[in-house]
């Protein structure tokens, strides 16, 4: 998904209703402004006057009840302060749920130890070299006795060599060939697997892979409720409240 940003005016955040009230005043006149108008000839003498108005007239000059007009007016001022708060809300929400890209990050202010490698590990880069490309997935399973323990499950992959390497907590479980055909140069990953740690948060992530700048991608919360996927230069990595869950180096090839 491309990135966006948020604008938010006052014009567009909230549209203030126009308020209207106050009193209407209208008294009915009398047999002497019907006799003005040549209208009593009109009614036969037999007639009954008609009742005087319930609301008295307001003398010129003297203001009527205005009460009622700040009373609405107070009403109306709190309903475009909720609306106001209820779209500013939304805005924040739909900010906070879109792609950003952040650059201009300045990682050496934190030092992060490198993870030390198994034995196994160590052989298999004794013997290739560092690994081409690599995926690490962190994550907590029942162990044998019951108990809840810690999961470290990497994938080393070594394209020139045509050989890809599994490990689980630091033990070899597989070495299985890699085929694959190479469409140009292989472009060295600026990464290594030692370099990230399980449950790692945000700036032990950016320290250690020295990043400048990334896009982040927030997940729905139907699919994983606080996660998110971080992209960088050659680098893919998942956190979830702020916890690294997922990392994959990925290898680039140049036609020459």
């Amino acid at each position: 998904m491309p990135p966006t940003r948020l604008k938010c005016s006052a014009s567009g955040c909230a549209t203030r209703p126009e308020l209207t009230g106050g009193w209407a005043v209208s008294p009915v006149p009398g047999t002497a402004g019907m006799e003005a108008h040549g209208l009593r000839s009109a009614l036969p003498a037999s007639s009954p006057q008609p009742a005087p108005s319930a609301t008295p007239p307001v003398e010129k000059g003297k203001r009527g009840p205005v009460r009622p007009l700040l009373l609405g007016c107070g009403t109306g001022l709190a309903l475009v302060l909720v609306l106001a708060l209820v779209v500013l809300a939304g805005g924040w929400v739909e900010y906070q749920a879109a792609p950003k890209i952040v650059v201009g990050l300045e990682p050496g202010a934190m030092e992060i130890a490198l993870h030390p490698l198994s034995a196994d590990q160590q052989t298999v880069i004794d013997r290739l070299g560092h690994p081409e490309a690599f995926a690490i997935l962190f994550y907590e399973e029942e162990m044998d006795d019951g108990s809840i323990g810690d999961v470290r499950f990497k994938i080393w992959s070594f394209y020139t060599s045509a050989l890809e390497y599994t490990f689980i907590n630091g033990e070899q479980v597989a070495e299985d060939p890699l085929e694959i055909d190479l469409a140009g140069e292989l472009v060295t990953i600026p990464y290594r697997p030692e370099q990230f740690g399980a449950y790692m948060n945000l700036d032990e992530v950016i320290a250690s892979a020295e990043l400048e700048t990334y896009l982040v991608v927030p997940l729905e919360k139907e699919l994983v409720e606080g996660g998110e996927v971080y992209y960088a230069d050659e680098l893919t990595f998942g956190l979830k409240n702020d916890e690294l869950l997922y990392v994959e180096a990925l290898a680039l090839s140049v036609e020459g």
